[in-house]
């Protein structure tokens, strides 16, 4: 399913003690991030040979699942302790996640082993426990709980871009983030990491993007390219 295999994560752009100058202005805004002990990103590109122009948002949601499902079974198998939110802007992606973890598709590709490689040196695995316990929701639905590890679903195909003032609402993405006890995970796309100028125009949105871009100065770094052909 992997394009091409990821072994690192790269280190955050800004890093607490680190002497880049910064302006005043995205201070105030990455001070306004919640802090849990780790966070990262997962930018996700996907493909398909059928599907050359454009991979419709279906598509797109499907392999979004994959990876999600395979993050579980990663953190499952190093940190089985702890139990799993996964935050969705919509009630698709849910289903789609809910799918794809029940039918265990996922393990007939090596994505989940890749992703168990994208580590940081010196982690080790823990002895197989019992599995932690998975939550799948909306992110208003878990609005006022937490969980150690929060997956948060963020990503747009290039087909669908009209969503992207919805998913760039700051309160949503500050939802979403701040249900993490230790670490949360991002997957987003280039589409919603980097849009149109004019995407920018309306006020709330580009306090949304802000928000989003101090989370992705603050976090690890991880670069997954899904081949929609081969779930």
């Amino acid at each position: 399913m992997l394009k091409r295999p990821q072994s690192t994560l790269s280190p955050p752009l800004i890093i607490k003690g680190s002497s880049d100058p910064i302006s005043p202005t995205m201070a105030g805004t990455m001070d306004a991030v919640p802090h849990p002990i780790s966070l990262a990103l997962m930018r996700l590109r996907t493909t398909s040979r059928k599907h050359r122009e454009n991979v419709g948002y279906e598509l797109h949601v499907q392999a979004e699942a994959a990876i999600t499902a395979a993050l579980v079974a990663t953190i499952q198998e190093y940190l089985s302790d702890e139990d799993i939110f996964v935050a969705t802007p919509h009630r698709i992606q849910r289903q789609a996640v809910k799918t794809a973890l029940a039918s265990g598709h996922y393990n007939t590709t090596s994505l989940a082993e890749q992703l168990a490689e994208m580590t940081l040196s010196g982690s080790k695995k823990k002895e197989r426990r019992a599995k932690p316990k998975v939550t799948v929701d909306t992110i208003e639905r878990l609005q006022g709980s937490e969980a150690a590890f929060v997956i948060c679903l963020f990503s747009l195909p290039q087909s669908h871009i009209a969503d992207l003032h919805f998913l760039l609402e700051r309160r949503r993405l500050n939802v979403a983030i701040s249900r993490a006890k230790s670490m949360c995970i991002l997957i987003s796309s280039t589409e919603v990491l980097r849009p149109a100028v004019s995407a920018l125009a309306d006020e709330e949105t580009a306090k949304g993007y802000a928000f989003l871009r101090a989370f992705a100065d603050r976090a690890w770094l991880g670069d997954v390219n899904v081949d929609i052909d081969a779930l």
